[in-house]
């Protein structure tokens, strides 16, 4: 077969599977990770929008080893949106995106990293859980509500930088943080909930940005559980460092915390 004929031949077929989300080398028709592609419509792109689109691609998710999503036009993921996406790997978030819905991303243990967008305001219940090899996440500046256990059993995460305008992390959101060494706590912060990090031992910084400490709600579990005696905290100047020390060894779980453990940011 003439070169030219061929090259073209292979350069349409992998126009043809591009269109449906599949990537195929023009050169050598070497298979590359398959993309989901969502349009919510402007509003909210659901768990039947998912499954019809991974049924149209004829995706199998037993054999794929990975997959990625690209999710467009869309203010909300809605309630188990890609529950039990095991393969997924990576999702690009649109612009305009407000809401993650409960359980949307429920053990999707193959996510590594996650940029949400700006605009994002409540990730809501166990949104993430079981996202066991995630690594990374990069919060917006907006965001208000990390609801209940939304990351829970997230391990891989080794640090995590909240952003202005977050007001409460829940209940349990991220227990099982065990790899978790550093948080850095915005001005606005109101509210941490119990067991919020529970498990999430080996913290060895954390930095407040709020004059007065949040409120860690009562319940029958206490929002860290490790031994703050070679943790350092940090709070703004002007803060009353005694009321800081009571609430978080009282409050919050931090044994063997000290008014040497805390000090002043420069």
């Amino acid at each position: 077969m003439n070169f030219k004929l061929k090259s073209y031949e292979s350069l349409k077929i992998g126009l043809l599977l591009v269109a449906f989300g599949l990537f195929v080398s023009s050169c050598d028709d070497e298979v590359h990770t398959p993309i989901l592609t969502l349009d919510g419509g402007g509003a909210v792109v659901t768990s039947v929008m998912v499954d019809n689109a991974i049924e149209k691609m004829n995706l199998d998710l037993k054999r794929t080893s990975t997959f990625h999503a690209v999710i467009k036009n869309a203010t909300s993921i809605g309630d188990e949106a890609f529950k039990g996406c095991t393969k997924l790997q990576s999702v690009v978030f649109p612009v305009g995106l407000q809401t993650i819905g409960e359980q949307a991303f429920y053990e999707c243990k193959a996510l590594q990293s996650l940029p949400f967008p700006n605009g994002l305001k409540t990730i809501e219940y166990r949104a993430f859980y079981n996202s066991e090899n995630l690594e990374s996440v990069v919060f917006p500046d907006g965001l208000q509500t990390i609801g209940d256990q939304a990351f829970y059993n997230c391990q891989a995460l080794q640090s995590i930088e909240f952003p202005d305008g977050l007001q409460s992390i829940g209940l349990g959101a991220f227990y099982w943080g065990s790899k978790l060494k550093s948080l850095v706590f915005p001005a606005t912060l109101q509210s941490i909930g119990p067991g919020a990090f529970l498990m999430a031992n080996i913290i060895s910084s954390m930095t407040f940005y709020c004059i007065e400490p949040p409120s860690f709600v009562a319940h029958a579990t206490i929002s860290f559980s490790m031994d703050a005696s070679g943790a350092t905290i940090t709070i703004p100047k002007g803060a009353d460092k005694q009321k800081w020390y009571n609430t978080l060894r009282n409050s919050a779980g931090l044994t063997g915390l000290s008014l040497d453990n805390i000090v002043f940011a420069e």
